[in-house]
């Protein structure tokens, strides 16, 4: 049986995913609590509903990848 073979594309298409939902879902995250907080416009809460997903299918591309999520982003 062979070894499962490390995908580094896909790793890296994943790592921009990851890095892209979390940074969306954070910013959304302030500007919700901003809004809530100066009592402006309700925030769209359907923008929260696309950037979580974006983190988890790029965390999940990372996954299916085989190369460790640290390795991916450098750290």
């Amino acid at each position: 049986m062979s070894t499962p073979k490390e995908r580094p594309f896909v790793a890296l298409i994943g790592a921009l995913l990851f890095l892209a939902g979390a940074a969306f879902t954070a910013l959304f995250a302030a500007a919700a609590v901003w809004l809530l907080v100066t009592d402006g416009d309700p925030p769209a809460w359907g923008i929260f509903a696309v950037t979580v997903p974006v983190g988890a299918v790029g965390f999940w591309l990372v996954r299916i990848s085989r190369v460790p999520l640290g390795e991916v982003l450098n750290i």
